[in-house]
């Protein structure tokens, strides 16, 4: 399967994600809080097991990094040339207050460069997908999104690489990290 393929199905995977965490959301979730003091929830954890067992179906031989599951040693990660790596439920804070704010998040990384990202967003079924490999600096759309506009949001603070504003409405994405 070209990268090509592998970005669609990781569109599909993308979606899949985002009905798994639906049934939780505006719902009383319990909340954890893991070691950084960041909240997770039965949500974040369903969205992790379906990426995760998508992921290994389409590549078997591609490593993954989840937020969900992020106890690989550096020595191991190191190793890597190519990689996928993941945040399930992007927003927690926000899935957690009813906000419509909040992204499932898939790159595919290849020596340390990311070679296509997708970030669906469960409330809308909208995935964007951004790729560098299939076309330098150009962003490809999938057919609903081409007929609807696109995510606008405020910029979050700390704004996040995976923020759908940060796709779609910063004017640089030095406008959202520092160089």
């Amino acid at each position: 399967m070209n990268d090509r393929e592998l970005m669609q199905q990781v569109v599909q995977l993308t979606r899949q994600a985002g009905a798994a965490i639906l049934p939780f959301w505006r719902a009383d979730v319990a909340v954890q809080t893991k070691l950084d003091a960041s909240p997770v929830t039965a949500a974040d954890i369903a969205a992790h097991h379906v990426i995760a067992a998508g992921l290994q179906r389409l590549a078997p031989h591609i490593p993954v990094l989840s937020e969900e599951d992020c106890d690989i040693g550096l020595a191991e990660r190191q190793q890597w040339q190519r990689w996928w790596l993941v945040d399930p439920l992007d927003g927690t804070k926000e899935f957690i207050a009813g906000s419509e704010e909040f992204t499932v998040n898939i790159a595919l990384v290849e020596q340390g460069r990311v070679v296509f990202g997708v970030v669906g967003v469960p409330t809308t079924g909208v995935a964007t997908t951004v790729a560098r490999a299939l076309a330098p600096g150009t962003k490809t759309r999938t057919r609903r999104q081409r007929r609807s506009a696109c995510v606008r949001r405020r910029l979050p603070a700390p704004c996040s690489p995976w923020s759908p504003a940060a796709a779609t409405a910063a004017p640089s994405r030095s406008a959202c990290w520092p160089a």
